[in-house]
């Protein structure tokens, strides 16, 4: 699986922690601003610089993953400032003006079609969003009100879902971006940790059920 972020890939790790490290107790899973429903993010983003970039990731990350070959959905004529996004890990305000180059000699529109709607693209999407089952331990999702990547919005419907599955799920929203979010949320991702290895009941934001 092509992890698209930190945060995609930590809810990720944690669905998938009985079937690759079953010795191990999972005790809770913190994730900062992950993408979650992808097929909204291919849709709402590609008007925007960072979502442009958000696509260039996943759909060169996939190509590399699985096989699939990249003229395909992407313009040949554009795939060698893809690969230039490719090559930032988009950590650092640096990576993400390098990408912001890359795009403006993509010039806005580089997909031949859209990935939801294009095999094998759309079932890739799917195969890497995470599920809404009940989740095996409590749930941080920490999210940048500004944040305009990952909307809020998407966060809490996530964690609405994941609540009336029976999950505890605490929203931690602050002021920052998509980059800011990791580290501002920091010492309350810490705090919240030492909590779960303390054997203490996790706070939720989830609606009470009377």
């Amino acid at each position: 699986m092509g992890a698209l972020t930190r945060g995609h890939a930590a809810l990720w790790s944690g669905d998938l922690t009985a079937s690759y490290a079953p010795e191990l107790k999972l005790v809770g899973v913190a994730a900062a601003a992950p993408a979650i429903e992808l097929a909204s993010l291919f849709k709402d983003d590609r008007s925007t610089s960072a979502g442009q970039v958000f696509t260039a990731l996943a759909l060169l990350s996939w190509s590399r993953v699985y096989g699939a070959e990249l003229d395909a959905i992407i313009d040949a004529d554009k795939l060698r400032y893809v690969n230039w996004i490719g090559d930032e890990c988009l950590t650092s305000r640096f990576d993400l003006f390098i990408d912001s180059m890359a795009i403006r000699f993509i010039k806005k529109q580089f997909l031949k079609s859209n990935p939801v709607k294009t095999e094998p693209w759309s079932e890739f999407i799917v195969r890497n969003t995470p599920v809404r089952r009940p989740p095996n331990a409590p749930i941080l999702l920490a999210q940048g009100r500004d944040d305009r990547l990952i909307i809020p919005a998407l966060t809490q419907d996530f964690a609405k879902a994941l609540c009336q599955n029976g999950g505890v799920v605490q929203v931690l929203e602050m002021k920052a971006d998509h980059l800011s979010i990791a580290q501002l949320s920091a010492n309350s991702v810490i705090d919240w940790i030492v909590g779960r290895f303390a054997d203490k009941p996790a706070p939720t934001t989830c609606a009470s059920k009377k």
